[in-house]
């Protein structure tokens, strides 16, 4: 996933000093650059009840046809807890969340965790389970027109 902005609070240097070229320039205030640590994603939604993973890591390319290179993830401490991260969303809009919570959770490093929603409290449907790696949890869903949903994780 890449993530792309406009460009409208950026100062090209080039008309100041007589170059026919943009750039270079200054990226000014408010555009904020934050590189996130490496991440395991699942993806879950009501609309299609449907679940995805995957994992969110680093990469550079150079603009042509060579594969990308991609970083390795950066190994834990084995007392690490896992981080797992709940994004809420309206179908069709994955970056309007409706809700965020992050919870640190005591699960040792190769534990296991099943994520789950109920709609009614007492019926749990397990969406993925996943295991501490030592990097975040990204765990997106998105909601229709159903039910409410509730969320849990429950160590194995």
């Amino acid at each position: 996933m890449y993530v792309r902005t406009g460009t409208t609070d950026w100062w090209n240097i080039a008309p100041l000093t007589g170059s026919t070229n943009n750039g270079p320039g200054i990226i000014r205030p408010s555009v904020r650059i934050a590189f996130n640590k490496t991440a395991f994603y699942v993806g879950t939604s009501d609309v299609y009840s449907s679940t995805s993973t995957g994992s969110i890591s680093w990469a550079s390319f150079d603009g042509t046809t060579n594969a990308p290179v991609a970083y390795p993830c950066a190994t834990a401490p084995p007392e690490t807890p896992m981080k797992l991260r709940l994004h809420v969303h309206p179908w069709g809009l994955p970056t309007r969340y409706k809700a965020s919570y992050e919870w640190q959770l005591p699960l040792p490093l190769g534990g296991q965790a099943a994520l789950q929603s109920s709609t009614n409290l007492t019926d749990w449907v397990s969406s993925a389970v996943v295991t501490n790696q030592g990097m975040a949890v990204e765990w997106s869903h998105q909601y229709g027109s159903g039910p409410k949903r509730f969320f849990r994780i429950v160590p194995q």
